[in-house]
């Protein structure tokens, strides 16, 4: 059998999709990867995929722009899947899945995974009833975040996949918050959700007790090292892209882990980032926004400290975490929330597997 993973992403931003290469390489299954070179600068290629099909157009944070680009990266793909035959496909989030909905639903229909990342643009009805067509054609849904629930079909049964990533690499120690020196906030990752970070930026404002730091590529849409510049804010540091490998020694500089997206859109009220993981993996008590799917998360394992960036006095409320911070209970929701986490990973291997094996008999009967 050989299948092909669509996404539209650079292979270093969708750690997630090794899952699916890990298993089909247990189960002797070739691939192919479909990736989109955002930048320019070259983009990483899967070292598993028989071939890497790399669909280069750069973007930037205008809506309207990205549209000629997608023209072209869905005849880019459609190319791709006329001339190659595939027994199934992985599509990687909801709008690749309504560019190729003719495709998928023509051609593939219960033979592609549908894998759910996060909320698009489910809000306009024409993209949501295209979005919860591709979602009962599909012979399988995987979501990242059971907040999704919400706002998926009624009927239907997805499973629940985790975007973790470093599990050999967990720590067991809890943080200790009686150092000298001024405690690191970190965002690791992507940059983006700039006004939120705005206002958590001016809350801690060349306060020498707190030191902010971000790490990655900065997403089209804001700068948030010129926002600094232009106010005089010295305690923000800015670093570049990392690779996923190098996050364990990351996270040992980090005492706080920032994972303040707001609850203004459905986006952020229903997702869990990676961040979540991070949280769990290496024991830095992690940052949120009140009114999230990822707050009642947080609360209900003890993780860390949900904040409001509209009330004002964040060194408050945070030192106030710090003074009442009891390990102990933050180490056992760690632990809890990771058992969880792994129990959910058993159940999604298992249910890929039945998949591919129930496309692997159709395919022995239609012969």
């Amino acid at each position: 059998m050989k299948f092909c993973v669509i996404t539209y992403d650079e292979y270093i931003n969708i750690p997630y999709v090794q899952k699916y290469e890990k298993i089909f390489k247990e189960n002797g299954i070739a691939h192919d990867i479909i990736l989109w070179d955002r930048t320019g600068n070259g983009s990483e290629v899967s070292p598993y995929a028989t071939n890497n099909y790399i669909f280069k157009s750069k973007t930037n944070a205008s809506k309207l722009s990205k549209i000629v680009p997608f023209i072209k990266w869905r005849c880019f793909t459609k190319e791709i899947l006329r001339n190659n035959t595939y027994d199934g496909l992985i599509v990687c989030t909801t709008t690749p899945g309504v560019i190729l909905t003719d495709i998928l639903t023509k051609h593939y229909r219960g033979k592609f995974i549908l894998d759910i990342r996060d909320y698009t643009h489910e809000h306009i009805s024409f993209f949501k009833k295209i979005a919860q067509k591709n979602i009962r054609a599909a012979g399988l849904v995987t979501i990242s975040s059971e907040g999704f629930k919400r706002w998926l079909p009624d009927d239907i049964s997805p499973v629940v996949t985790h975007n973790i990533s470093n599990t050999e690499s967990a720590e067991t120690l809890v943080p200790n918050f009686d150092k000298s020196g001024p405690l690191t906030i970190g965002f690791v990752g992507g940059v983006r959700y700039f006004e939120e970070n705005k206002k958590l930026i001016d809350g801690f404002a060349n306060n020498s007790k707190f030191k902010l730091l971000y790490i990655g590529k900065h997403h089209p849409g804001g700068n948030l090292k010129e926002y600094c510049e232009a106010k005089l804010i010295e305690n923000v540091e800015f670093r570049p892209r990392f690779d996923n490998s190098q996050k364990p020694s990351i996270y040992k500089q980090i005492d706080f882990i920032n994972s303040v997206y707001g609850a203004e859109s459905e986006e952020t009220r229903s997702l869990l980032p990676n961040r979540l993981y991070d949280c769990i993996l290496f024991k830095k008590p992690i940052i949120v926004s009140m009114g999230t799917y990822l707050e009642s998360v947080v609360d209900e394992y003890n993780l860390g400290i949900a904040i409001d960036t509209k009330r004002g006095n964040l060194p408050g409320q945070l030192g106030e975490y710090v003074a009442e911070f009891d390990s102990s209970c933050f180490l056992e929701g760690c632990e809890d929330y990771l058992g969880k986490v792994r129990r959910d990973e058993i159940t999604f291997e298992g249910e890929v597997v039945c998949f591919l094996s129930r496309i692997a008999k159709e395919n022995r009967y239609e012969k």
